[in-house]
């Protein structure tokens, strides 16, 4: 049997695709025993598997794991599949957030090759995500430049999402320097008694932290959060 492996052309356009990293996932390697990253691991791995069904069922989705990194993607890049892939990623997100477990992650649409049968992921999409979301000096979930542009050309524009926010989200810059990057990023919204809960969540994680600049991720997140409070209706641009 042959081990060459070729090129399938109906695995490969433009699609959208969300990509998520655990936050310091080799320190907790390193420094928990090898049960508890069993545990925290494989609870990540139930959750993401138990919705995959019925979402590739309606939206054609597809969920793929490497290590502490998460894939969601659409089959194409219609207005259908971004509504199809937006709340499982927002779902997603919540859910590991919920359970205090940091993360940071981003949307993107653009060219991907997806061959699951061999295990083969690349593309525009994948690099624009992965390096935006690896980039945040935060806790948070983004859309990529290409995901903001092609929201315009299908008619849903990012400004008139319910769940984004236009932020200068904080990025990791060379030698430390912390920059801003213009995007929309997601609310992290859950609330209870007109309050989010969230943000007692993040602080009590922050207040964890020893690390000024592990901690610096926290209160950037937090003040995103206070910023805009519990979200609103908000109106498209005219």
């Amino acid at each position: 049997m042959s081990d060459h492996v070729e090129l399938d052309w109906s695995q490969t356009g433009k699609k959208w695709v969300s990509y998520f990293d655990i936050l310091g996932f080799s320190r907790f390697v390193c420094e928990r025993d090898p049960l508890s990253v069993f545990c925290t691991y494989s609870m990540c791995l139930e959750e993401f598997r138990r919705h995959e069904e019925s979402h590739k069922k309606w939206g054609g989705l597809q969920f793929i794991h490497f290590s502490d990194s998460f894939l969601i993607f659409a089959p194409d890049d219609s207005a259908g599949s971004f509504a199809a892939i937006e709340s499982p990623s927002r779902w997603f997100f919540n859910f590991l957030l919920q359970r205090e477990i940091p993360v940071s992650g981003a949307m993107a649409c653009d060219e991907f090759y997806a061959d699951r049968a061999n295990g083969i992921f690349f593309g525009k999409a994948l690099v624009e995500a992965s390096k935006l979301s690896e980039s945040l000096n935060w806790i948070g979930f983004v859309l990529c430049p290409s995901a903001i542009g092609k929201l315009s050309d299908v008619g849903l524009p990012a400004d008139g999402r319910l769940h984004y926010r236009k932020w200068n989200a904080p990025v990791k810059g060379k030698s430390g320097v912390c920059s801003l990057e213009p995007t929309f990023a997601y609310l992290i919204n859950h609330t209870m008694n007109d309050k989010n809960i969230f943000v007692p969540l993040l602080e009590r994680m922050a207040a964890r932290i020893e690390d000024p600049k592990i901690k610096m991720k926290y209160e950037n997140t937090l003040s995103f959060l206070k910023h805009f409070g519990v979200a609103q209706p908000v109106k498209a641009a005219s």
